[in-house]
């Protein structure tokens, strides 16, 4: 099982042997439980989660572990936004088995920033801009398809026009707040990981606990911000 043989590689040997057998054996009881409750293509997601999650224990542990080069987890550099599409004119379109096919093919291409994948027919669209700037993502009719934009590098904000953070997550409401710039200045002041501001209801929410993912989904009326580690 993937669960039992992916902490034996020999890319995360030293952090295996630092943080010790039963950290090891709690993430492979977790990574069990996830892939059994993952469908098909979300297999190949719930694992690079799991990997993801051990690489931060590695590092905690100040070990470093380069383990998206020896693993399958090309989504790990794109930032999922789930019942969404950019309506735009794809740089290429192709039959692709899952979104990490997408992800490998998008950073082989030098003007591939983000890419639409239709998870009911397994088409993908690499596309040339994102939902950064000029561009504000879809939702109506999006029910099989979900948005990928490239990361930033560290220290850059992620902006996503037409996203917003999952009502599962554990978002505060800020009141008082009239626009993004202002949401913006409250969400750094407590350090927060990330924001959601939507003009048409004067809302800000942000996202204090600090960690990497979030679940994100189709708002056209919204605005996403991360901030890269």
């Amino acid at each position: 099982m993937q669960c039992d043989t992916i902490f034996k590689k020999p890319v995360f040997q030293k952090c295996v042997q630092t943080i010790g057998e039963e950290n090891v054996a709690r993430l492979q009881k977790s990574c069990r439980a996830s892939l059994c409750s993952a469908k098909n293509k979300d297999e190949a997601d719930k694992l690079c989660e799991i990997l993801e999650a051990f690489s931060s224990e590695c590092e905690k542990a100040s070990i470093v572990v380069k383990w998206r080069s020896t693993t399958f987890c090309r989504l790990g550099k794109f930032i999922r936004v789930q019942r969404a599409l950019l309506k735009i004119s794809p740089i290429y379109i192709y039959i692709a088995a899952h979104p990490n096919n997408c992800a490998k093919k998008c950073q082989q291409i030098k003007e591939c920033l983000a890419f639409n994948y239709d998870n009911k027919n397994d088409i993908c669209s690499l596309l040339s801009e994102d939902a950064s700037t000029n561009n504000t993502l879809k939702s109506e009719d999006c029910e099989h398809t979900d948005y990928y934009q490239l990361k930033k590098v560290s220290g850059e904000k992620n902006v996503i026009k037409g996203a917003a953070l999952s009502t599962c997550d554990d978002k505060k409401l800020v009141n008082d707040i009239n626009s993004k710039l202002e949401c913006e200045k409250t969400c750094l002041a407590v350090k927060c990981s990330a924001l959601d501001y939507s003009a048409t209801e004067d809302q800000c929410h942000i996202f204090e606990r600090a960690i990497k993912h979030h679940g994100l989904y189709g708002d056209e009326d919204t605005i996403y911000v991360g901030f890269s580690e």
